[in-house]
């Protein structure tokens, strides 16, 4: 009995081990330098996966399609360092660890965008000193660090429209001598240092500033900044957010006057306050989560050993069973050898004894 409840038990956990294990996601072309991640669907704290291509060292392009990768971690510059490509949009990605990308150093263009992504680590950039373009469209980025963007001086394009800054930090464009387009569209920016965002950026092109709330005094010096330096403004928005007024519009940005920014306060406030709410639900989640390896972990031990219980009654009620069955069929012998009776000859089987 001992014996085959150690061989379920083994059996039992050599399978919970493979199911805890990292999971491997192969690229749908192994021997092709561009990697292809398509139909792969991972739960919100799983982690651990590798990522398996024939010829790792010649992947330069990795793009997720059809996909949820809710967490980035190291292993995606770990399993491709050549990378120079990562297209990771709309794929539910909520957390880039602060290492992710710190193995792609010949990272050079990155999109990011239409996530779910909240915040970043200030070193999340801090070894692409390669990258060109980065694309953080469409995400929930309440704030960013001013050095998050620190020695990119390869960087061109930035997009950062669509998300939920209020404002941004004066010196985070302070390395970026090469950039020439930057997405600011559809976020909550009261304001913009546009001096010290032309100076640091002497070869800024084209900015987009729709769909914001400065006010009309300020967004026109703003606008005269950039004129002056010959930075063009892009205008299109495709879907611009719903507003309790009409905005006023000064070289096709909106803008709010006085009255327009009392509206646009107090509907900020309960923005604010439907925010923290929101946090703290998360913040309860996210423990709530955490512990849930513990309580799964519990679970299988605690059905592991109902199991055993369960078979280890089940065999010994069997051999009880048998042997008092067997210790029958012995007595029904003696007595039959006793009284001189020919076993061999007589047609009654051992039920009919057994019965008897």
């Amino acid at each position: 009995m001992f014996k085959c409840a150690s061989i379920y038990l083994f059996l039992l956990l050599v399978s919970v081990k493979s199911a805890l294990t990292a999971r491997n996601i192969n690229c749908l072309d192994q021997k092709s330098t561009d990697c292809y991640i398509v139909n792969v669907y991972l739960a919100e704290k799983d982690s651990e996966y590798h990522l398996v291509s024939q010829n790792p060292q010649n992947v330069v392009s990795l793009t997720f399609e059809s996909s949820t990768i809710p967490v980035f971690t190291k292993e995606i510059c770990s399993a491709f360092q050549n990378l120079r490509i990562i297209y990771a949009s709309k794929i539910g990605l909520q957390e880039i660890q602060e290492d992710a990308f710190a193995g792609c150093e010949n990272l050079d263009h990155l999109n990011l965008s239409f996530n779910n992504i909240t915040k970043l680590a200030k070193n999340t950039f801090n070894r692409n000193t390669k990258l060109r373009e980065l694309n953080l469209k469409d995400n929930q980025l309440l704030e960013l660090d001013e050095d998050i963007f620190k020695d990119l001086s390869h960087l061109t394009r930035l997009e950062l429209s669509q998300n939920k800054f209020l404002s941004v930090p004066e010196r985070i464009f302070r390395d970026l001598k090469s950039l020439e387009d930057l997405g600011l569209h559809s976020n909550h920016l009261l304001d913009l240092d546009s001096q010290e965002l032309v100076k640091n950026c002497p070869n800024l092109k084209t900015i987009h500033l729709r769909d914001n709330i400065f006010m009309c005094d300020r967004l026109k010096v703003i606008i005269d900044d950039l004129t002056k330096a010959n930075v063009s403004l892009w205008d299109f928005v495709y879907a611009p957010r719903q507003r309790n007024y009409t905005a006023e519009f000064i070289n096709r940005t909106e803008c709010l006057t006085h009255a327009h920014y009392q509206v646009e306060s107090r509907d900020n406030e309960v923005l604010k306050r439907k925010i923290d709410e929101l946090e703290e639900k998360l913040y309860v989640m996210q423990n709530r989560i955490a512990n849930i390896p513990t309580d799964v972990y519990l679970i299988i031990v605690v059905f592991t050993f109902l199991v055993l219980l369960t078979v280890g009654v089940g065999i010994g009620y069997f051999l009880a069973k048998k042997g008092r069955r067997r210790r029958r069929l012995e007595v029904i012998n003696e007595r039959m050898e006793i009284n001189g009776v020919d076993f061999t000859s007589n047609p009654t089987t051992d039920e009919t004894f057994l019965s008897q």
